[in-house]
């Protein structure tokens, strides 16, 4: 036999296949793609030697046998060696996150107008006359029912007078058809009881009792024209008392329109300035124009705070109460009335006012 036999050839090939170190690395990291399958080296191996086997023995005619067992017991340490299987990363499980309603807020709407006094009023006597008295100057608070001024009503006191007169004259004359008719009823029971002895001509009691019916009719028209002669005092006293004009609500007075002097017009004979201008400082509310496409933002009762040029570093929280039905061709825009939730102090009607309105949506998300 050679000295360099096919069999030591066969062991080298053979070693050269062993799987250490650094050249099973990529076995390693294929194993682990393949999710941890092993390779079938040692069947690979055997079905190598056995071909290895056959061509040596027929090429240096030897005995396979003995060449088989050589080459079985140099390589059994190589295909039994173990190989090192990489372990398989962790899977990492995709768990969805439980929905979260989290508050959304939408774009905020804001519009712009004034503050107005819901309860505002010039206030106009109901009769014309001459202002004798005034009692009031801009900014001063008064109560209802106190007065404001006072008108010349030396005519509708002597109207009154007169009046008055007249009254007493009713009931002079009624309280004569009162007598008359008394008298008239008795002489009636007289007359019956001379008639009844025969004493007196029954023609005389029946004249009597026509008397009576006569003066009772009297007295009804005498009693109607004192009802009428009162009414008419009443009614005088009445127009006598319009001469005094009082405060129709409690409030401020922001404007005086006349002095006195000056004829004030009766309120009932046409549109007039007023003697002065009221207003109640309780009864504030802010009225904006909003865009009209942001109308489905707006509901009645919602949230909103108010700014003030008069007041730039403060907000006042208000709701709407209203929401015109109509819009304006020319703007736009639609009218929204907001009240306020406290009302302010130091705030005016027709103070120029911007309004941010909010609305909380909800929506669902992922976190």
């Amino acid at each position: 036999m050679n000295a360099h036999t096919p069999t030591s050839d066969m062991v080298n090939q053979l070693k050269s296949l062993t799987i250490d170190g650094a050249d099973r690395a990529p076995m390693q990291a294929a194993s682990s793609s393949s999710r941890g399958k092993k390779f079938p080296w040692k069947a690979m191996v055997l079905t190598g030697m056995v071909a290895a086997l056959g061509a040596s023995a027929w090429y240096n005619d030897v005995d396979p046998t003995a060449i088989y067992n050589d080459i079985f017991a140099q390589t059994e340490a190589v295909v039994e060696a173990p190989v090192v299987t990489a372990t398989a990363a962790p899977v990492q499980l995709d768990i969805a996150r439980p929905a979260v309603v989290v508050p959304v807020v939408a774009p905020s709407v804001v519009g712009s107008g004034y503050v107005l006094a819901d309860r505002e009023t010039s206030v106009t006597p109901d009769v014309s006359g001459r202002l004798i008295a005034l009692h009031v100057a801009i900014g001063d608070a008064v109560q209802q029912g106190d007065v404001i001024a006072v008108l010349n009503s030396d005519a509708a006191a002597a109207d009154l007078r007169i009046m008055q007169a007249n009254f007493a004259m009713a009931q002079a004359r009624e309280t004569v058809a009162v007598a008359a008719l008394a008298q008239a009823r008795a002489d009636v029971e007289m007359k019956t009881t001379l008639a009844e002895r025969g004493n007196l001509a029954p023609v005389a009691v029946n004249e009597a009792r026509l008397t009576v019916q006569r003066l009772e009719g009297d007295l009804a028209v005498a009693q109607q024209a004192t009802a009428i002669a009162d009414l008419d005092v009443a009614k005088q006293q009445d127009i006598l008392d319009l001469h005094v004009v009082t405060a129709p609500f409690s409030g401020v007075v922001i404007a005086r329109n006349l002095n006195e002097g000056d004829i004030a017009t009766s309120g009932l004979q046409g549109e007039t300035a007023g003697i002065v201008t009221l207003i109640d400082p309780t009864a504030l509310t802010v009225e904006v124009d909003v865009a009209e496409n942001n109308l489905s933002s707006l509901s009645v009762g919602q949230k909103a705070l108010v700014s003030l040029d008069a007041w730039p570093n403060q907000s006042f929280e208000a709701q709407v109460i209203t929401i015109a039905p109509k819009a304006s061709i020319q703007r736009g825009t639609v009218q929204v009335r907001l009240s306020f939730e406290t009302p302010p102090l130091g705030v005016f009607a027709n103070m120029a006012a911007k309004v941010t309105f909010t609305a909380p949506l909800s929506t669902t998300e992922n976190l």
